[in-house]
């Protein structure tokens, strides 16, 4: 048993020697001979520091988010101007594809209307042409001459969930040009005829995109009699598109 303990004992008592031996002899006349002064553990011990590996942390703020997702979708949504004599209406349309199919309402773009899109980016609008109406969903399909164009998709309605973010951006006509303008909110609740959210828009944000937070169509922004931001549910949106 005596025996057992000294076999253990014995160089574990020798390591703590050897150690204490080496940070006060073996060290210092290392540290001293300029031989071994570009060592890294000699470099090290004459710094009197600790080597730690480094650990890089990044970390994104929620708003830095947010912008970016914003000025991506600001490409795929564009301004909307109906004409008809004197008679104008102007909103705002989603860019569906890149080769230039949008959907809009259907109360922007009247029979008989002539209607362009102003694309981010483009200096010039485009004239587009009505390739499917849905008078009773209020939606219509349109086409412009373009390709390349930003896109983004359509959330599927059983992703969607009450209390996400919601997220409309739509275009104004100013004197200054055409002017993009943001605003948020969540889903309050999930209807067969619309999503309803607590959005409060003073703008005229008819026919707007609402995206979700992963820059997803939620819908084509309504008013309510509360000035209250309801969408057409996306199912309706997903089977007018054919997806």
């Amino acid at each position: 048993m005596i025996r057992t303990i000294l076999f253990f004992l014995v160089p574990f008592c020798l390591g703590v020697l050897g150690g204490i031996w080496a940070q006060a002899f073996l060290l210092p006349g290392l540290a001293s001979n300029p031989a071994f002064q570009n060592l890294q553990f000699i470099k090290d011990w004459n710094a009197k520091i600790q080597v730690v590996s480094p650990v890089q942390e990044i970390v994104i703020r929620e708003n830095e988010g947010l912008e970016r997702l914003v000025k991506r979708l600001d490409k795929v949504v564009a301004g909307l101007e109906s004409v008809s004599g004197s008679t104008v209406i102007r909103g705002s349309a989603f860019v569906y594809t890149s080769d230039g199919l949008a959907v809009v309402l259907s109360t922007s773009v009247p029979q008989g209307f002539q209607t362009k899109l102003y694309i981010s980016g483009s200096e010039l609008p485009m004239e587009a042409k009505v390739l499917k109406r849905d008078t009773k969903n209020n939606l219509v399909l349109l086409k412009i001459e373009s390709t390349g164009l930003e896109t983004a998709g359509v959330s599927e309605e059983s992703a969607l969930s009450v209390g996400e973010r919601a997220i409309l951006v739509g275009k104004t006509f100013e004197k200054d040009g055409i002017i993009p303008f943001v605003n948020q909110g969540v889903v309050q609740g999930l209807y067969a005829d619309r999503i309803q959210t607590n959005i409060r828009e003073l703008l005229s944000v008819q026919g707007s995109p609402v995206f979700d937070i992963e820059g997803k169509l939620l819908g084509l922004a309504l008013l309510d009699q509360n000035n209250k931001v309801k969408t057409i549910p996306v199912s309706v949106l997903r089977s007018f598109l054919g997806l």
